[in-house]
């Protein structure tokens, strides 16, 4: 009987070279990640949640990024915004009025969300949005992405202000990722 073969992002392995990927990340943050040899033309952002979500995270797509078929076969459980464990948003546009991630308590800092925010592009030569600083990273680094519109960095902050409370972002262009934790400071650029 011949064997089914499982699409490139729900195999074992491809998610356990994701996970790897996805630690480096958020060990040294704004450092980008390439996926390509890993996921093909599959999705970073694809990739990062069908290594992460199963039935017992809750999930929240309010924009449909994923589509039906991508959710169905990851059996993750929906949930609003203020609810979920993993947020999949469109960066383009401004962040929603309404949105208000779990940024946890300071009992519980790890019942907060993370942002998988989709961009354009990351890198060179995409315009620096910001100085990037804190653990992890020796010296200061840019954060250069197109196609994600300021307000969610001014959001972030806003989230994030209350230490050890906050989200954690990974931003996701094509086969790239870069994270950025919540102990990640930010200086955006002009000063802000």
């Amino acid at each position: 009987m011949p064997e089914l073969a499982l699409p490139t992002l729900w195999q074992s392995e491809v998610q356990q070279q994701v996970y790897r990927q996805l630690l480096q990340a958020m060990a040294y943050p704004g450092r980008i990640a390439e996926l390509r040899s890993i996921i093909a033309d599959e999705s970073a952002m694809g990739a990062v949640i069908a290594t992460m979500v199963d039935p017992a995270v809750q999930l929240c797509d309010p924009q449909g990024l994923l589509g039906e078929e991508f959710l169905r076969f990851s059996h993750a459980c929906l949930a609003p915004p203020e609810a979920a464990d993993w947020l999949v948003l469109d960066g383009e546009n401004p962040v929603p009025q309404a949105l208000a991630p779990a940024i946890g308590s300071l009992e519980e800092p790890e019942r907060s969300a993370t942002l998988v925010i989709q961009v354009e592009a990351l890198g060179d030569p995409a315009p620096t949005l910001g100085i990037l600083r804190g653990p992890g990273l020796k010296t200061d680094l840019a954060l250069k992405a197109r196609g994600f519109h300021p307000s969610w960095l001014s959001a972030r902050a806003q989230w994030c202000a209350k230490f050890p409370q906050g989200v954690d972002c990974i931003l996701c262009a094509g086969q790239s990722m870069l994270a950025l934790p919540r102990t990640t400071l930010i200086t955006l650029s002009g000063g802000q």
